[in-house]
């Protein structure tokens, strides 16, 4: 990584900063500091080892469907609770369950950090039943067949019976019908 004098200067002064604020990482802001000052440019990396390496953030695009994974299932488990017949309706199956880890680990992280960290945690009647955010078996496939059902539905916020087990249907996969 390179910086110029003028970032490396600002770098610093944050840095001084940072150690009168925050006595409990003092050192490793002087250390920081000493790094940036110094222009030991082999080493800026350690001073910005807690942040996500470049190429590895979350897109908004994953956000996004999260965003619309998570709205679809409020919808669903407000609506099942407002019916009076759920006859035919797989409550399990119409609730949220996470990502699988292994292969929809952006998915999961962004999940679980927004339903439980962000501004306290959001969603929770959501994943409120949920022990893990690890499926441990890929389920993205399913939730966007369940979303191109909600998504046509005539209103989102209160779904019908009707709209409900086309949602159902919809998470089963093609082959296994």
């Amino acid at each position: 990584m390179k910086l110029t004098q003028t970032e490396r200067w600002i770098l610093s002064n944050q840095l001084s900063l940072l150690a009168k604020l925050d006595p409990a990482l003092k050192d490793h802001y002087e250390e920081s500091r000493n790094i940036i000052d110094n222009g030991y440019e082999g080493l800026y990396n350690h001073c910005i080892k807690h942040l996500c390496p470049e190429g590895e953030t979350i897109s908004e695009d994953v956000s996004n469907k999260v965003f619309d994974i998570l709205n679809m299932f409020r919808n669903i488990t407000n609506s099942i609770r407002k019916l009076e017949d759920t006859t035919g309706l797989d409550v399990e199956e119409l609730r949220f369950h996470g990502f699988d880890g292994n292969e929809e680990s952006d998915y999961l992280v962004f999940a679980e950090f927004f339903c439980t960290e962000f501004e306290g945690g959001r969603y929770p009647e959501v994943v409120e039943y949920l022990d893990s955010f690890n499926t441990h078996y890929p389920i993205l496939d399913s939730y966007n067949r369940m979303l191109e059902v909600w998504k046509t539905c005539n209103n989102k916020f209160h779904l019908t019976q009707e709209e409900l087990l086309e949602i159902q249907e919809a998470a089963i996969h093609p082959s296994t019908k």
